[in-house]
């Protein structure tokens, strides 16, 4: 039982870890994005 505790929290912590690296990254897109439309207009 205390495995099964553990495991389902390094899994919660690998998913926020995943989560963080995904919004990171879009935001990175966007920002690119809109500096490219801004440098077009």
């Amino acid at each position: 039982m205390a495995d099964d505790r553990h495991n389902r929290k390094d899994e919660s912590r690998f998913k926020n870890r995943m989560l963080q690296k995904i919004s990171y990254k879009l935001k990175i897109d966007i920002l690119l994005a809109f500096l490219a439309f801004i440098a077009f207009v």
